[in-house]
């Protein structure tokens, strides 16, 4: 009798507390179908079962599935640490790689490209290959930068190579440098490696890029730049002559199915040893600049140079003698 009671005590109430329909529970003016002021307890399994119950800035509730969470269809955030790239979720989109840890050195190098930007980690341990390194890409869905992908290693990666150590992007094009590259049992000659953008992720292109008098401790991809069709590489310690540490850059153009070195490579026209040309570079359509750290200028060591070089068709020319501050 006491339960019968106790019933028809909360339906009057639901009754009396109900205006055009609309339900309140805790409150006399309920303002939805259903206004609750308090906790409540949803126990329907079958339309809660893997849902997430939301709420607009009103209150007003709705169930989403895990997948329309944090997409355009909107959402809270819902999800397992980690899912932020594959399901947009920008509540706690993680501003570094979704993978990084201790001594991944992220930001060495960056570069960017309208919307999309690329970031290098040499520091990485890829597998069991510790400083292997690795490069991630981002690119811009108009509210955020979201992670594309897990990130670029190069297919023939080893333990040391520093891939990462630089990077440059282009459009659809992305260069990494790899700049303590074995090769040929050459140490620290240095590798390049080239990716293509196809649509739905970042591909290598190729085996990647070397100089063709590559030897030892040239550090090879120390420095790269990427645009359009043409890439260089630096290699700032390379021997020129007997040149130690001389430095030299190299050249290359995409000829719709291999990337391919211009020449023998650029040097300055007053190159010396020490100089460290190489140790930066950017190339901008027909342009080239290399900048040269160790340059002694005068009585001043070390007070260093950069030389601008053009493409005429055929050759890259050195413009004048170089620039100095």
């Amino acid at each position: 009798m006491k339960n019968i009671t106790a019933l028809l005590f909360i339906s009057l109430s639901l009754v009396k507390s109900s205006t055009a329909q609309n339900v309140g529970v805790g409150t006399n003016a309920p303002s939805a179908n259903l206004h609750v002021n308090g906790s409540f307890k949803l126990t329907d399994g079958s339309q809660a079962n893997g849902k997430v119950l939301t709420s607009d800035a009103n209150g007003l509730a709705a169930w989403k599935t895990a997948i329309d969470v944090g997409n355009s269809n909107g959402g809270i955030g819902f999800g397992a640490w980690g899912d932020c790239n594959t399901r947009n979720i920008s509540g706690y989109n993680p501003a570094s790689s979704t993978d990084g840890v201790v001594g991944d050195y992220l930001g060495t190098s960056v570069s960017i490209s309208g919307n999309y930007a690329i970031v290098g980690a040499y520091g990485k341990t890829v597998g069991l290959n510790i400083r292997q390194g690795m490069a991630y890409i981002y690119q811009f869905n108009g509210s955020n930068w979201v992670q594309m992908g897990a990130g670029l290693t190069a297919n023939d990666g080893a333990a040391n190579d520093f891939f990462g150590i630089s990077v440059s992007i282009s459009g659809n094009y992305a260069i990494v440098g790899a700049e303590q590259k074995f090769l040929g049992g050459n140490p620290n000659r240095g590798k390049a490696y080239i990716f293509q953008y196809n649509g739905s992720k970042w591909v290598q292109m190729g085996a990647g890029l070397t100089a063709s008098d590559g030897n030892f401790n040239d550090y090879f991809g120390h420095s790269v730049s990427v645009s359009g069709n043409y890439a260089i590489v630096g290699a700032y310690t390379k021997f020129v002559g007997a040149n130690n540490s001389q430095g030299k850059a190299y050249a290359y153009e995409f000829d719709g199915n291999n990337w391919v070195q211009m020449g023998a490579g650029l040097t300055a026209s007053d190159g010396a040893a020490g100089d460290r040309f190489g140790n930066s570079v950017s190339i901008s359509g027909n342009y080239v600049i290399v900048g040269a750290e160790g340059k002694t200028v005068g009585a001043n060591s070390s007070q260093g140079k950069t030389y601008g070089y053009k493409f005429d068709g055929s050759n890259w020319v050195q413009m004048g003698l170089g620039f100095t501050a």
